[in-house]
């Protein structure tokens, strides 16, 4: 993947496929629509996120939803747990 590439649709061109992100993460698909829009679909959502003509606004849109998703998690470290690392969503 490009350095300068934030997310990877696989597949493309085809008409649908996985998106993958920098780290390997398949977090959706992506498929287009009537030959002008491409859409994107999280993992696990029935209904599509994001939807738009140009891939290049979708691919940064796709990466900013995705960065702000990991940024929400936080690892703490707390003496109830005895120091070992839990998982929490801010």
């Amino acid at each position: 993947m490009p350095k300068n590439w934030r997310v990877l649709f696989e597949g493309f061109p085809n008409e649908s496929g996985d998106v993958i992100t920098r780290d390997g993460e398949i977090i959706g698909t992506w498929c287009l629509i009537d030959d002008v829009f491409h859409a994107f679909t999280p993992d696990g959502a029935d209904d599509h996120l994001f939807f738009e003509p140009f891939l290049g606004i979708l691919c940064h849109k796709i990466a900013d939803w995705h960065e702000r998703r990991e940024a929400a998690v936080s690892f703490h470290v707390s003496a109830e747990n005895d120091g070992s690392v839990s998982q929490r969503w801010s």
